[in-house]
């Protein structure tokens, strides 16, 4: 089986333990194809790719044998790139539109129609939203793991008294 988006979308609902009804309408897929697909190795694989990390973090949150550590472990390092990605793209997208209106007469940009730029503009902003709120989420997965590493050190200073 190739594995593609519909795949992944279907398998992080499961492993959340949604049911099969909703991991299909999440996929955008008939119920039928998640049946055929959990019979395949490559998606059950999959199911326990994306399982295995909300288990750590369940077993954390118990206070079980895992380390606080591992949530930081458990960051996507997509999510750092994702970040130097945007920021790249933003960076391009500035520059084009720039060097694209610095070509450009007075006249020729009187004569631009005001809905392009008013688009032009809206994709530019629309791509900090998103670059900012990728930073927030980056930004909060670093104050959970030093409130973690507090309450760790907490409880290793209680249980030395």
């Amino acid at each position: 089986m190739k594995i593609d988006n519909r795949h992944h979308v279907a398998a992080k609902a499961m492993a959340g333990g949604q049911t099969d009804i909703v991991a299909a309408d999440a996929a955008g897929v008939h119920v039928s194809s998640i049946s055929r697909w959990k019979r395949d190795t490559e998606f059950q694989e999959l199911i326990k790719f994306y399982t295995a990390p909300a288990e750590r973090v369940q077993a954390i949150a118990r206070g079980g044998d895992a380390d606080y550590r591992e949530v930081y472990r458990l960051i996507p390092e997509r999510e750092r790139e994702l970040v130097q990605r945007l920021e790249t793209m933003l960076d391009r997208l500035a520059d084009v539109l720039m060097n694209r209106l610095e070509t450009l007469s007075e006249d020729e940009i009187a004569d631009l129609p005001t809905r392009l730029l008013s688009q032009m503009m809206k994709t530019y902003f629309d791509g900090l939203q998103v670059l900012q709120q990728t930073h927030d989420r980056a930004s909060g997965y670093e104050m959970v793991l030093n409130d973690l590493e507090r309450i760790h050190a907490a409880e290793s200073r209680n249980s030395k008294s």
